[in-house]
Order: C-alpha cells, then structure tokens, then sequence
C-alpha cells in the first residue's frame, strides 16, 4: 500500500472516529434531555462512554504526521510522548468505563428502572431502555413494535 493511499484511509477512520464521538455525545445530550423533560422512557448505548475512545485516533494521527514531517521535534523526547501516549490511552479507558456508569447511574437516580423487555443487543451495540414505571415500559414496547411494523403481543 503506498503512503497516499495509507493516508486517505487514515483520513477515513479519522472520520469514523469523530463520529463515533459525535454519537456518544449524542447519546449522553439525549439521556440528560429526556430525564430534564420528565420523559416515560429514556434509552442509550449501555457502553456510550467507550464511544470517545474513538477521538485516540485521530489524534495519534495527527502525531505520526508531526512526528513523520519534523521528525526533530520528538526526538529527544520519545520515551517521554511514548509514556504519554500509553498513559493517555489508559486515561482515555478508564474515562469511557466510568462515564458509562455514571450515565447509567445518572438515569437510575433520576427515578427511572432498567426496562428489561424494551432493551435490545445488536451486532455492535446493546440499547438499555430505562422507565419511570412499569406501564412506561409496556408503552414503550408497544411503540416500538409499531415502528418495527410488528404486532403486539
């Protein structure tokens, strides 16, 4: 693979990656909304913190770039930035773990209980949905059937 074409495949995972992050933050803006406008339900990606893990990439990108094109910069530092880009990785982590518990507990605190039948596990990703109540969640099942085009049961 030449250079040219490492790159703009780079460049595409750079994109996917922001994307990632961008959905995460989606996830989260769209939990605090529903539980700051009393929604029945409010659902999420059980592990949305692990979406900003994503933003490593573009940045360790980024670096081999800077590293490759003034390779001077570096270089009498390079156990230093290779113990910061572990320690980083490891930060970045652990940050992911806990912000996907504290969203998780964020929702239960809130009032709100894990809707066990409303929440789902695909390929990729497992959707937990939480409820005020019980008849919360049997509307929420309902309403997600109707758009699936399925019948209730």
């Amino acid at each position: 693979m030449s250079k040219k074409t490492a790159h703009i495949v780079l460049i595409f995972t750079d994109i996917f990656a922001i994307f990632t992050c961008w959905l995460g933050y989606y996830q989260i803006h769209q939990v605090i909304i529903g539980i700051s406008s009393s929604s029945d339900a409010v659902s999420f990606l059980n592990r949305v913190g692990l979406c900003f893990i994503g933003i490593a990439i573009p940045l360790f990108h980024i670096y081999a770039i800077v590293e490759y094109s003034k390779p001077s910069l570096f270089a009498k530092r390079q156990g230093l930035v290779n113990r910061a880009i572990i320690v980083f990785s490891i930060v970045l982590f652990m940050a992911g773990i806990f912000i996907s518990t504290y969203i998780k507990n964020y929702v239960e605190r809130a009032g709100y209980d894990y809707c066990r039948d409303a929440s789902s596990i695909s390929a990729l990703f497992e959707t937990s949905v939480y409820a005020k109540d019980a008849e919360a969640c049997r509307r929420y099942i309902i309403e997600r059937r109707e758009r699936l085009g399925l019948s209730n049961k």
